[in-house]
Order: C-alpha cells, then structure tokens, then sequence
C-alpha cells in the first residue's frame, strides 16, 4: 500500500497532492475565494475547505445528493465547522453553471474567485500526481519496495490515474495502473482521460520543455475498469464490507465509495491468480477529524432528505 492518506496531519489523501498546485496557482492568480464540487460527503470538497481556510482562502462547495451515510454527516459537519459555505445542486451536472454563476456574483461583490473542478482534475491538479508518479518510481529504483505487477486506484474525476500513468511512464516504470471507476462514464471515458493526459502533459512541457513527451507510453498502462458502476455510487454491500474488515485487520481504514471498490478489485483479481504482486494507491484520508467533529454543530437540516435524492 502506498500510503497516500497519511500525505497531511489536518486532512490527506490524494487531494492534497493536487490542492498543493491547484491552491498555489490560486494564490498566484490573486484569488481570495475558491469555489469547488462533488457530492454531499465529498471528500475532495472538504479538503479544499480544510486547506483552503487555513491558507486563507475563503470556500464555496456545490454538493450533490448521494446515499446518506454517518461518513456524510461527518463530512458536512467539518464543512460547517471550518466555514464553508455549502450550496446543494440537485446533479453534477448543473455544478459548473452555477459555481460560474456565484463566481460573477462573488466579483461584483469585489471577490477575486477561483473554480476548482470536481475532483480537482484539470491540469494544474493532475501535476501533483505526475509528482507522485515520479515518487514511487524513485522508490522502486531505490529498492524500497519490491515492483509491483499491477498497481490500483480508485478512479473518480480522474486526475490521480492519469498523473500517476504520466510519472511512471516519465520515470520509466511502464507498470500498468488499474483505475476502478466508482462515479460516471463521463469523467471514466477513454476520450476524457486521454484530453486530461494530454493537456496535463503540454502543460508540463511548456513549464520544461525537457520534460518526456510520454503520452504514447501513458495512455497505454492506462485501464479502467467500470464493473462497479453496477453497485452504485457510494453503496455499502458484503464485498465492501468484507475488504474494508480485511484492510482494517492491517490497519489500513477504507470508505466505501472510492477505496474499498478498489481494493475489492484488487481482492478478486488476486483470489483469481491475475495479479501475483499488486500495489494499492490508498487516496482517503486517515487523518483524525475528531478535533473538528468536536467543536462542530449538527449537520444542515435539509441534507438527509436531499441525500435521498441520489439515484
């Protein structure tokens, strides 16, 4: 397992690998609001509210409606508790209209705003996972683990998958990364991906024309597997149940709407004898919420009957 949620003491996993960019460019660019989008108990939209508060930023999050869960009132409670201002849209679908719609309010009001897509997943987001990428293949080339088969993740704006993908490849570690797509076809499609992986790699070679033109070598160790779409965005069943007890046995703590499908994945193609030696990208945060739960108020009324509204 690379332990990606244990990247930051106040809030980890993968977000924080691209919040450190997208926030930096944020600041670069004059902003002092950020507004951002996922669903109710997004773990993204709380990172950007964890860090964007405390490097000054004021935070909008646009959240959708999925499954109600105690993860999900924990999750919006933190929100309340950091003060994010929280704007419930009924699909992600409306999410871009109405974070440009509150971006044009937020500059007649004087606000400088910033939009930070779903996810995190533009170019400037995608850079902190090429930087990972980059990590692991260091890693291995210093013996610091044994190299992998296959490595997994969980694939859900796509951002991580992709970054990952383009810093092996420029690493020169062409291991193929299997992305378990848990959230739509519209962000886990091969045409999506690809666009991402290409603007993400013009970007770095504008920065640093030396860097690798590996697009080829990328797109090709680039899989995703959308057999969970099936079970549902966030859908607690006895396969997640049991990998999250097998993961919990190694102290390793899993959700159910990202991790635990991978790892699920991960589970079935080992107990096949598909993979001999797999490596788990671990993108939830472990970092301990307790200290916000404390001293946040109770969730927002209208957010369980809301939550209903996920299909």
């Amino acid at each position: 397992v690379k332990r990606d949620d244990l990247t930051n003491e106040s809030y980890g996993g993968n977000k924080v690998r691209k919040l450190e960019y997208l926030l930096g460019d944020a600041r670069a660019k004059g902003a002092d609001t950020l507004l951002t989008t996922g669903a109710l108990g997004s773990h993204h939209a709380l990172a950007t509210a964890i860090h964007g508060r405390a490097n000054g930023f004021d935070v909008h999050a646009f959240l959708s409606p999925q499954p109600w869960t105690q993860h999900v009132d924990e999750n919006l409670r933190c929100h309340l508790a950091v003060g994010t201002e929280l704007h419930p849209i009924r699909s992600m679908l409306f999410a871009s209209a109405a974070m440009q719609a509150t971006a044009f309010k937020l500059r007649r009001q004087g606000k400088r705003p910033y939009i930070i897509p779903h996810g995190g997943s533009n170019v400037v987001g995608a850079i902190g996972y090429v930087e990972a990428g980059l990590e692991l293949a260091a890693q291995l080339d210093a013996k610091a683990l044994p190299e992998p088969d296959v490595i997994y993740t969980s694939l859900g704006s796509g951002a991580t998958a992709v970054g990952l993908a383009l810093g092996l490849a420029a690493g020169g570690v062409p291991i193929p990364v299997r992305s378990v797509l848990v959230t739509t076809r519209l962000v886990g499609n091969k045409q999506f991906l690809r666009h991402l992986m290409r603007g993400t790699l013009a970007h770095l070679r504008e920065i640093e024309p030396r860097f690798p033109a590996v697009y080829e070598i990328a797109s090709e160790l680039l899989a995703v597997d959308d057999a969970w779409l099936a079970v549902g965005y966030g859908v607690v069943n006895d396969e997640v149940e049991r990998v999250t007890e097998l993961a919990a046995a190694d102290d390793v703590i899993l959700d159910p709407t990202y991790t635990a499908p991978a790892v699920a994945t991960l589970m079935e193609d080992a107990e096949a004898n598909r993979v001999k030696r797999a490596l788990f990208v671990h993108t939830l945060s472990s970092a301990d919420l307790g200290p916000l739960l404390r001293k946040a108020p109770i969730g927002p009324r209208w957010a369980p009957s809301f939550a209903g509204r996920a299909r």
